[in-house]
């Protein structure tokens, strides 16, 4: 499977000594979920793990269009460093996987031989993922009325189309395309339908925009455009893009990006931050900025009395900021024994906190049972997704299609339940292994500070 940004790019290499295209690095994804309603909340819900794109996508979307579930995922292609994978990101390695039309294999191991391999259905899995994304947009339209409600509306009201095209925008980073629009169960054909598909459209758009502008340079910015970019990310991150729409792109990195250019060009941050660029406390002085227009641009430019006294705040700030302050009185010299201590300290490398698929995963880059039982996991799953991507096309009547549905939804439950199983027992020796190789490294700095202990006392 071809990698992605998520995976990080390689250090390029002059044409003479480029060396020939190998096979494509496999990719193995972890999708998580943790319950966000009052009565679970936080605690940790289904999860998958497995190195089929397709499978994670399809698991990813069908829990997030649940409520009380909020999904992430990350991806790793060694087992041991692991990356945050947005969910369009997921949806790029899916596409790339139906073009190659090949199983993927993250496991050296066997393959399940119950059936002929003709190749996977790529046109049958292309429609089950649109129809997931057709179900994960529905459950963003229909939300309860409020938090005490679970009862949603039949038809969307304005706001709620104006929330979908902003999330679609953030999490998907494209336009829906008229094809999961027209899937949608509400009446397509009534006006307000029409009016709504148009607004989602459009807000989704502008979202657009505003990520691009982020993107680009400097040049002839107005603090007008920029303040309405800013604005849309900024109530789109904080208040929109909660947890329960499942794993979306992060728009912080666009919104600072726009917050710097804007403080660059704001009467109240231009020229100090231009006088202070290498003043000691430079960046302190530019979060400051940032903090003060935060407040000021919220508003901006309605309340001229709330602005000055946010103005009034900033510039006393701004001032205790910019008055050089004397160092600090010299502290007593260093003993040798502290020499000593710091030296194995700093080299102590404090042991990284392993989620159980990181867990696993680590057992399974250790163990060659583990790898292969990993292998048999992966290919069975991966028919399993196949199954009911065909149950979809099932010819006959509606009940004979929604059996066969049905019936291969709960096949790939099972088989999803059973290698969680496989999951848990890796998991485990996995925590063990990372124990047993932390307290190998705390045996050397023990070892390390005895003979350092050894040398003072002689």
């Amino acid at each position: 499977m071809p990698e992605t940004d998520a995976t990080g790019q390689t250090e390029t290499k002059g044409e003479d000594d480029a060396p020939e295209p190998g096979p494509p690095t496999p990719r193995l994804y972890s999708v998580t979920t943790h319950y966000t309603d009052q009565f679970l909340g936080g605690q940790q819900g289904p999860d998958l793990l497995c190195d089929d794109a397709v499978t994670a996508l399809h698991f990813a979307l069908t829990s997030s269009s649940s409520s009380p579930l909020a999904v992430t995922c990350s991806t790793t292609a060694d087992g041991r460093t692991w990356t945050p994978l947005p969910l369009h990101l997921l949806h790029a390695d899916t596409r790339s996987t139906l073009q190659q039309n090949a199983t993927p294999a993250m496991y050296p191991g066997p393959v399940d031989n119950s059936r002929p391999h003709h190749g996977r259905p790529r046109k049958a899995l292309s429609r089950l993922i649109e129809q997931a994304q057709v179900e994960w947009l529905d459950s963003v339209l229909r939300v309860p009325v409020d938090e005490a409600s679970t009862w949603a509306p039949d038809e969307p009201a304005t706001a709620d189309w104006i929330r979908a095209g902003r999330l679609w925008a953030a999490v998907w980073g494209d336009e829906p395309s008229k094809t999961v629009l027209d899937q949608l169960p509400a009446p397509a054909d009534t006006p307000s339908a029409h009016h709504g598909t148009t607004r989602l459209r459009a807000e989704a758009s502008a979202v657009l925009d505003a990520t691009a502008l982020a993107r680009t340079q400097a040049a002839d910015d107005s603090i007008a455009g920029l303040h309405a970019a800013w604005t849309l990310l900024h109530h789109l991150a904080e208040r929109t893009l909660g947890a329960q729409y499942g794993p979306g792109t992060d728009l912080r990195t666009a919104e600072h990006r726009l917050l710097e250019r804007i403080s660059a060009l704001h009467p109240d941050t231009a020229a100090p931050l231009a006088a202070t660029r290498d003043h000691p406390a430079a960046a302190r002085i530019r979060a400051a900025a940032h903090a003060h227009l935060r407040h000021v641009l919220a508003l901006w430019p309605k309340t001229a009395d709330w602005t000055d006294r946010a103005r009034t705040a900033y510039q006393k700030e701004l001032h205790t900021l910019r008055t050089p302050m004397g160092s600090p009185p010299p502290g007593p010299p260093e003993t040798r024994a502290q020499a000593v201590l710091r030296e194995v300290l700093d080299a102590l490398p404090v042991p990284a906190a392993l989620s159980r698929h990181e867990a696993a995963a680590l057992w399974r880059s250790h163990s060659g049972r583990g790898a292969e039982q990993a292998g048999w996991d992966a290919a069975v799953q991966t028919n399993r997704t196949d199954d009911l991507a065909l149950a979809h096309l099932t010819e006959g009547t509606p009940r004979h299609k929604g059996d066969a549905i049905a019936e291969a939804r709960r096949a790939l439950t099972a088989v999803t339940r059973f290698h969680d199983e496989h999951v848990t027992t890796h998991a485990a020796r996995g925590h063990l292994h990372a124990l047993a190789a932390s307290l190998v490294t705390l045996d050397k700095a023990q070892r390390t500070l005895q003979h350092g202990i050894w040398d003072i006392a002689a």
